[in-house]
């Protein structure tokens, strides 16, 4: 097995090289017993990790709208906007949402995150696309609409 990934090993060894990290871990041989922390996930993290595709027909400006409107609801997750039934949401819950994981991968281990404009609403966290459907007029708060279908998605859960 380690022969079928012998390039992709090289790649990898390649960039810690780069980025001096294989220096650093041998240089100092307590280097491995420090963990290191982790930022908590922000709303401007989350938000740098979209990718929105608007379509290039007469559903751009509704798809623009509805893209808005989400980034409204991100942003609403940096204090207690985003709460329903007592249940707040955090930016980290819809990156869990949308990636399947509460944390950002390491950098170049990730893309970004597609989001598109259909008929239904679709999260598909391996390839790591999100398809909104557009606002109707009847959806009177936009952050309500999303922290709920975050809420109720299989991925959400709170200790």
């Amino acid at each position: 097995m380690v022969l079928d990934c012998r390039d992709e090993l090289e790649q990898f060894i390649e960039g810690l090289r780069t980025h001096n990290v294989l220096t650093l871990v041998r240089e100092e041989k307590l280097c491995c017993l420090f963990s290191s922390w982790k930022p908590p996930v922000t709303a401007a993290d989350v938000r740098g990790l979209l990718k929105f595709k608007y379509r290039q027909d007469i559903n751009r400006e509704a798809d623009r709208e509805t893209g808005q409107q989400f980034v409204r609801f991100i942003q609403a997750t940096k204090g207690d906007g985003a709460t329903v039934n007592g249940i707040t949401l955090k930016p980290h819950y819809v990156l869990m949402w949308m990636t399947g994981s509460s944390e950002i991968p390491a950098l170049g281990f990730h893309k970004l995150i597609d989001i598109e404009f259909w008929l239904e609403e679709r999260v598909n966290t391996c390839a790591l696309c999100v398809t909104l459907k557009h606002l109707t007029p009847m959806v009177e708060d936009p952050v309500l609409y999303f922290t709920e279908r975050v809420i109720n998605s299989s991925t959400f859960g709170t200790m």
